[in-house]
């Protein structure tokens, strides 16, 4: 119900500043076969990549910066109503960069099966 399938988001630039502790890069909550690759996160979003019960989603490609609590977030709840929608499945996130200043680069709550390879997590320099 609500759901869009085939969805590709690919070689965009998401910039601005946080307008509160839940503001999202990208909100995904529900479909088949989501491809989000090639863009660039230089936003302060508190999450860059937010999703929920997505069948067969991939983020590749990607380089993600200056978030301020999360990077990628995988659960079964959505973000704005806290509803359940279930979890994400078969999940696959490869060659992203991730950016010194993000908190948490990927935080999984809820996934069916999935990989995670080839990415590169920065640390602030002391």
């Amino acid at each position: 119900e609500g759901f869009t399938n085939a969805i590709t988001i690919a070689g965009n630039i998401f910039t601005g500043a946080v307008s509160s502790s839940s503001s999202y890069g990208i909100l995904d909550e529900g479909g088949t076969s989501h491809h989000i690759y090639d863009n660039t996160f230089n936003a302060s979003f508190a999450y860059q990549f937010y999703g929920s019960g997505v069948l067969s989603l991939t983020i590749d490609n990607n380089e993600m910066e200056g978030s301020t609590a999360a990077a990628i977030v995988l659960t079964d709840y959505a973000a704005i109503s806290g509803g359940h929608i279930g979890p994400s499945q078969s999940v696959s996130i490869h060659n992203n960069s991730f950016g010194p200043s993000t908190s948490t680069n990927v935080f999984i709550a809820s996934v069916m099966g999935g990989k995670i390879a080839n990415n590169m997590f920065g640390s602030t320099a002391a």
